[in-house]
């Protein structure tokens, strides 16, 4: 097996030192440009590679940042995750993707793995069953962002959509289609987004005078229990609010009588789907743009004040494929 090609292999085919070869693949001025031609094509001709992590040992910057999401599966991070790689890429940095499972324990297994790598900052949506990640990237020393949750006494920076009114707003588009007995499909209530969108839902009953109308039950984040729950959902549940897309669209599919079903996340915005919903919409391009943002202003400036912004939310009806309005203020 031939030897991998380095800078000192390039440097001695083409008489000058490993020191050069490296001013010249970085485009340094300081290296005349007869010779770095010939470096350049020398490079092309052995298939030299450049390696990343070794000078990332060398000038202790490795320009990586990790992401890391509980489901890379579920579109709408897969969406968040292409904004904000082309983000980063634009500051010059390579992005790292990491999948948590939505468990506390993969969460530290993707930590570590990006610690590893030597990552100079982490956009982090957490699973929020404990702080054992965050702790290790506050151990040592490594930026983090949260995206899309939060915590209650804050700790690292955030970027978070404003649940509360998403699922005051989701609910309220069920009662105004006729519901009288809506259900809440949410998540453990250790998630903070879940938490506030069921804060919402039950103030729009409140509203409407019917506090005592709702209906809550729990499921996972990735749907995997849908079907347990569909077996013992009262007869009289006339309407259903989902934690998120996902869940309204399997939800949707498994149902035997027809239902409002209101979604939360619009990746129908972003992305076609046999199916309309009707779900809460925020703008992921602006939501991606702040993460990246505040990452790259905690890199840089490790000591300054802590933000969380809250992303404003409207409702995107759909009552077929051809009709879709958005509102938010009403």
């Amino acid at each position: 097996m031939a030897a991998r090609p380095t800078l000192k292999t390039v440097a001695q085919a083409v008489g000058v030192t490993a020191n050069t070869v490296s001013l010249a693949l970085r485009g340094s001025p300081l290296v005349a440009e007869k010779t770095k031609t010939a470096i350049l094509a020398e490079a092309r001709r052995q298939g030299y590679q450049h390696d990343a992590a070794a000078q990332a040992l060398r000038c202790g910057r490795s320009r990586v940042i990790a992401l890391a999401f509980g489901d890379i599966a579920n579109p709408l991070f897969a969406i968040k995750i292409k904004l904000l790689a082309q983000q980063f890429a634009q500051a010059g940095y390579e992005t790292l993707i990491l999948n948590t499972d939505e468990a506390e324990e993969t969460e530290v297994k993707a930590i570590r793995t990006a610690l590893s790598r030597k990552v100079e900052g982490v956009v982090l949506c957490p699973c929020q069953k404990g702080r054992e990640a965050l702790e290790l990237l506050h151990g040592q020393g490594v930026p983090c962002v949260l995206i899309g949750r939060q915590f209650d006494s804050p700790q690292e920076d955030a970027v978070v959509w404003d649940d509360r009114r998403g699922g005051y707003l989701a609910t309220r588009q069920l009662l105004e289609l006729g519901c009288r007995q809506p259900l809440y499909l949410t998540a453990a209530p250790s998630i903070s987004s879940a938490r506030l969108r069921l804060e919402g839902f039950r103030q729009a009953l409140e509203e409407a005078g019917m506090p005592e109308n709702g209906l809550v039950r729990e499921v996972s984040p990735l749907g995997d229990d849908l079907g347990r729950l569909l077996d013992t959902l009262p007869k009289e549940t006339d309407g259903v609010f989902a934690f998120n897309d996902l869940l309204a669209w399997r939800l949707m599919c498994m149902l035997k009588r027809p239902l409002p079903v209101v979604g939360f996340d619009d990746i129908q915005s972003a992305l076609a789907a046999p199916i309309p919903l009707s779900s809460i919409h925020s703008d992921l391009e602006e939501e991606t743009r702040l993460t990246a943002r505040l990452l790259l202003e905690r890199i840089e400036q490790p000591e300054r004040p802590l933000q969380t912004l809250v992303m404003p939310v409207s409702l995107t009806v759909r009552d077929a494929w051809e009709n879709e309005k958005t509102t938010g203020s009403r």
